[in-house]
């Protein structure tokens, strides 16, 4: 662990926060995943921020996925070329990502957001009274 310190704080940091968000209220969790969705609505109104707070919190079977990936792949990585090079290239294969996103919005319909997120309040509404 001492030898990928940024590899394990993450993991470290997602096992927190996974572990806080699986054992709370099951109506307050359900809340708080809807408002983080990197649907198009959340997209469209924060979507650094939502983008962010979705990458801190997985489902509990997924975990142990994530920590035996970057065991076997991230973490050997940090180890050789440094924790400062694989930030950078993580921060570009996002970089990319997000450029992607934009280059390819003109091909999804805006409105499309907006009637799901009617769609989505008319079940919650439902699920609600019954």
């Amino acid at each position: 662990m001492r030898q990928a310190p940024l590899t394990y704080l993450y993991l470290v940091l997602l096992t927190f926060t996974t572990w806080l968000l699986w054992n709370t209220n099951g109506r307050l969790r359900g809340a708080f995943l809807a408002e983080q969705s990197t649907s198009l609505h959340q997209l469209g109104i924060n979507p650094v921020a939502v983008l962010l707070r979705s990458a801190m919190y997985v489902l509990p079977i997924e975990l142990a996925v994530w920590w035996i990936a970057f065991s076997l792949v991230v973490a050997p990585m940090e180890h050789r070329f440094g924790w400062r090079r694989v930030f950078a290239g993580f921060a570009i294969g996002h970089a990319i990502a997000v450029l992607l996103g934009f280059a390819c919005y003109r091909l999804v319909n805006p409105d499309a957001a907006v009637h799901h997120e009617a769609r989505v309040r008319a079940r919650r509404l439902y699920e609600m009274e019954h």
